[in-house]
């Protein structure tokens, strides 16, 4: 790992500490969620719901919060890609320990057919979350617009059919797809699809990420020539 990378992905959790409240109720809410249900599958459901708006929402407000150091972190040398990956490093890292501890939860109290798959739907919720919440962050202007969004995707996600077109249209049919196979069966979803799924939004929103980063900042000549003119 790079220095300006490890410097990114530092500052990104210190930026994350610093909403404290904010993460506190994020990670909260998918426990309401869980006890508020009835059943094995709405049970593991209503966890994977909370970690997919949880993470994502985390990820829009640190992508929010970085527009603002992004330009120095590129005078002091970090590369573009350094930016994002440091960034996006970090928002996996602390979504897979939240979904880490919520499958313990499962493991602990309920019964379930491929509990191992229940894991990688929420580390799919957590990869997936960071992506998108990034490149929604540099989509949307407002943070009260992309909390919304980021809620009525993730809520259209679990209230639509999974095997219509909306359903496997929206970016988080991926994570539904492997937790069903865990609940279900191989009767009711595939794996397989789940997870190429899942690869594909991953790899959608870091691009998008990448496009408006590019677009957002200056390229490394214009800051070698904006050094060049202060000195």
């Amino acid at each position: 790992m790079s220095t300006h990378l490890r410097q990114v992905y530092a500052t990104t959790w210190k930026a994350l500490l610093r909403r404290r409240f904010t993460i506190a109720i994020l990670v909260v809410l998918p426990l309401v969620l869980y006890f508020a249900r009835d059943g094995v599958g709405q049970s593991v459901r209503a966890l994977l719901f909370g970690i997919t708006w949880s993470t994502t929402t985390v990820a829009f407000y640190s992508t929010m919060s970085a527009r603002n150091n992004e330009p120095l972190q590129r005078l002091a040398g970090a590369t573009i890609p350094a930016l994002i990956l440091g960034r996006t490093t970090a928002l996996v890292a602390g979504g897979a320990i939240l979904a880490t501890l919520y499958f313990l939860l499962v493991m602990l109290q309920l019964d379930v057919n491929a509990a191992q798959w229940v894991l990688v739907g929420y580390l799919c919720a957590a990869i997936v979350g960071a992506c998108i919440g990034s490149a929604i962050g540099l989509l949307v202007k407002r943070e009260v617009d992309g909390v919304l969004l980021i809620f009525m995707l993730a809520g259209l996600q679990i209230v639509s059919d999974p095997n219509g077109l909306l359903g496997q249209a929206l970016p988080y049919w991926s994570t539904m797809e492997i937790v069903t196979f865990a609940v279900d069966g191989p009767a009711a979803a595939s794996p397989g699809l789940g997870l190429a799924h899942a690869a594909v939004l991953a790899a959608i929103g870091l691009s998008v990420t990448l496009l408006l980063t590019r677009r957002r900042l200056p390229a490394q000549r214009t800051l070698q020539v904006q050094r060049l003119t202060h000195t």
